[in-house]
């Protein structure tokens, strides 16, 4: 097994950068640095999640967005589920999203959602004893126990519009 560092990985860009004879010699660093990252540390991946029932009970929508930590967008997704509550379709989606990141080969993410109960629950702050919210639970563990390092993390409404607006 090799070992590389983030050092190694900066000297080995900057060798490709300096041997690189185009005019925007930053934009060809920054994807050669993006290129080196991903072979040996993984890509990161960010996803923003959501999910809404209109009315609570009613027809539920979910949506979010995958993209780089670069912010190049990878992957949106917006989807009717039928009828069932506000905090399902929140589950649903994150469902949906880190299967897709699992498909992906993602090993290394930080996912979002402005879903208090769903992320509390997950990262095992808040107890989860409606036996469905559970079952949900434990689908998103199994998942997320397929890529190694992932951040789960609580955002407001605001801070999560695209994933919102895909659920209108």
């Amino acid at each position: 097994m090799i070992s590389v560092t983030k050092n190694d990985i900066k000297a080995l860009q900057k060798q490709l950068y300096n041997g690189l004879q185009f005019a925007h010699k930053d934009c060809w660093e920054r994807i050669i640095g993006e290129i080196i990252e991903d072979r040996f540390f993984g890509l990161k991946y960010v996803a923003h999640f959501d999910g809404s029932a209109k009315p609570n009970p009613g027809e539920m929508k979910i949506g979010g967005r995958i993209t780089t930590q670069k912010q190049n967008i990878v992957y949106d997704y917006s989807m009717d589920l039928g009828q069932g509550t506000n905090n399902e379709a929140e589950y649903l989606s994150l469902i949906h999203a880190v299967e897709k990141l699992v498909e992906l080969g993602a090993t290394r993410v930080k996912i979002f959602g402005d879903s208090q109960l769903v992320i509390s629950q997950v990262n095992g702050l808040w107890k989860t004893k409606d036996p469905r919210m559970k079952h949900f639970k434990d689908r998103v563990e199994t998942l997320l126990n397929k890529i190694p390092h992932w951040e789960l993390k609580h955002v407001y409404r605001e801070h999560n519009m695209v994933a919102d607006a895909l659920t209108k």
